[in-house]
């Protein structure tokens, strides 16, 4: 089991600022771990299936372009 990461480490991983990290808490939209009401730590792991699951797929070049309502031939 890897070790949980503090605030600093969560956000140099995530690569965004340590004050969008802290309102993504406050806001229950990252998974994290409140130890106390002013500790909180982050898992690795929960972190890597966060990210994966936010994950956006490359759009298809022949659909590229196309208004809406157009559907490919």
């Amino acid at each position: 089991m890897t070790a949980p990461l503090n605030y600093r480490e969560a956000a140099r991983m995530l690569g965004i600022p340590i004050g969008t990290l802290r309102s993504m808490v406050c806001r229950r939209q990252i998974p994290h771990i409140r130890i106390s009401p002013r500790i909180v730590v982050f898992d690795v792991a929960a972190l890597d299936a966060w990210i994966s699951a936010r994950r956006v797929g490359v759009a298809n070049d022949d659909d590229a372009g196309m208004d809406a309502g157009e559907t490919a031939a």
